[in-house]
């Protein structure tokens, strides 16, 4: 009876370690994302400098109300993709709390 628990408190060891695993990679990659968008953005904001170039040059006049729209819709969505990602990794790093608490407290029986 003693292996038996044993071999399965081993085993939920075990999967406990890869899902502190995929969790750190899940990490990784919501990083990588994080400074892909980075770079997307500061391309867009260049492409953006050059529409204006181009415009301003050709001698179109702008339509008044429509860029301050457009900005305010975007700066709420950062806003609210920054939040998002505010609350995943609060989630995470609670996820990872638990998990270092549960294999603590396994170590500490002496079961790995």
């Amino acid at each position: 009876m003693e292996n038996e628990t044993a071999a399965a408190l081993k085993e939920i060891a075990e999967l406990l370690r890869k899902r502190v695993e995929q969790e750190d990679a899940v990490a990784g990659r919501a990083i990588e994302s994080s400074q892909r968008a980075a770079e997307m953005t500061a391309r867009m904001k260049a492409s953006a400098e050059s529409v204006r170039n181009v415009v301003k040059e050709a001698g179109i006049p702008p339509v008044p109300g429509k860029w301050e729209d457009m900005r305010a819709d975007i700066e709420r969505r950062r806003e609210e993709e920054r939040q998002f990602r505010q609350r995943l990794i609060a989630e995470l790093e609670r996820h990872n709390a638990l998990l270092t608490d549960i294999l603590e407290r396994l170590k500490g029986s002496a079961i790995l």
